[in-house]
């Protein structure tokens, strides 16, 4: 029998509130759990203007391992633990100015960093919210992955450094959910796949496609949709926007 869990959340972390998609993701999720304590948490100053005031805002060097424990143990204090953490953050390149189109483009300074970012980061996130997410119910860890991160899935090549940190990622979301699991088996731990969203960041990448391609507040209405029909046995694998599961 499919195990049905309750979306009743109480303290809801965004991770990349200062982002697109992040934006777009605090607005839906404030607006199905109008009781939910919604944080938006980011590397730069939000716009509070742009988002619901009921959400608390939280400017956080994420990059920074040691500001994460301390913003957790600081979390725990005051709300005891998280039902609900997305991680909104991520590049497709961190320094070139265009993804690897073949070898001679790779770099050393250009993989690093789009591990640090892409992998390293949700991966301390989670670290130091392991807590906060075990004593929840219901626990949900979401972070942004991507079908380009699917090695089945690589059919033109390209893209290197993308391509090997959301392969990575997805191996985290994997074992990560094990580990998870065994503190709360009612967790969830996975990827998700938002399709391509429209930004001034994808601009030059969307060209003239219309295929799965779509406006920031229709990507967070499929991602909180998705979010919201996950079950225990779901946990560890990747989803796309309309609930497919893209193989490793």
């Amino acid at each position: 029998m499919t195990e049905i869990r309750s979306m009743q959340l109480q303290n809801v972390a965004v991770f990349g509130a200062s982002g697109t998609i992040g934006a777009a993701l605090i607005r839906e999720l404030a607006d199905r759990h109008p009781l939910a304590n919604i944080h938006g948490i980011s590397r730069e100053p939000v716009v509070s203007e742009s988002l619901p005031p009921k959400v608390k805002l939280h400017e956080l060097d994420y990059a920074d391992s040691d500001k994460i424990k301390v913003f957790s143990e600081g979390f725990f204090q005051q709300y005891g633990s998280l039902d609900l953490i997305v991680i909104a953050t991520g590049v497709l390149s961190a320094i070139s100015k265009n993804p690897e189109k073949s070898v001679e483009h790779i770099t050393e300074s250009e993989l690093l960093e789009n591990f640090r970012i892409n992998t390293v980061i949700p991966t301390l996130i989670f670290k130091h919210c392991f807590t906060l997410l075990s004593n929840a119910p219901t626990p949900t860890f979401a972070v942004l992955s991507a079908r380009i991160g699917s090695i089945s899935d690589n059919r033109l090549g390209g893209w290197y450094a993308y391509r090997m940190s959301k392969a990575a990622l997805n191996m985290f979301i994997k074992t990560a959910s094990h580990e998870l699991r065994r503190k709360n088996k009612h967790s969830v731990v996975v990827g998700l796949h938002p399709g391509t969203v429209k930004t001034k960041f994808s601009e030059r990448f969307i060209k003239n496609t219309t295929k799965n391609c779509f406006t920031p507040e229709t990507a967070a209405q499929q991602l909180v949709n998705v979010i919201g029909n996950l079950t225990p046995p779901k946990s560890g694998r990747l989803f796309a926007w309309d609930e497919t599961e893209i193989l490793p």
